[in-house]
């Protein structure tokens, strides 16, 4: 399948973020703007987040993870052999994306578009140190989210 285009994406979300229980609640977008062109079109829309998360970590140790990654092909659960095995009767499978080739393809397109996307949020940008144990990292990312709340009541 072709990608969807920019537009029809800031759309969506534009009409998703507009409903009730996400402007009572907030919203979080994982992995989303990937371009200059993206972040620029959420802006566009009225999409400006209180926070950006910057996930700083080696690219050895995130290929290292994502290696690690398998996914449930009946339910769409993911796993991680390491840190959360599927159970004993799970078929997990490595994703494609979770190849080396797909990992590989996915740090040169992130490495090619960050710096675009990051300049698109010089104020609300914050940086954690990904490297750590992901219940650490959480533990930081809810902190930081908390210490810039906004009231949207």
């Amino acid at each position: 399948g072709a990608l969807v285009p920019d537009t029809i994406l800031v759309d969506l979300l534009k009409a998703r973020l507009a409903q009730k229980d996400v402007k009572q609640s907030g919203w979080c977008l994982d992995g989303f703007p990937r371009t200059r062109s993206q972040a620029l079109s959420l802006q566009l829309a009225g999409v400006i987040p209180s926070i950006f998360i910057v996930l700083d970590i080696a690219d050895s140790i995130s290929t290292y993870r994502c290696s690690d990654r398998r996914e449930d092909p009946a339910t769409g659960t993911l796993y991680n052999m390491v840190t959360n095995p599927p159970p004993s009767d799970v078929d997990a499978v490595v994703r494609q994306e979770d190849t080396p080739d797909g990992i590989a393809a996915r740090l040169a397109s992130y490495h090619r578009n960050f710096a675009e996307v990051l300049a698109c949020y010089p104020t609300a940008r914050v940086h954690l140190d990904a490297s750590q144990p992901a219940d650490k990292v959480f533990e930081e990312a809810k902190r930081e989210i908390s210490a810039k709340a906004v009231d949207i009541g």
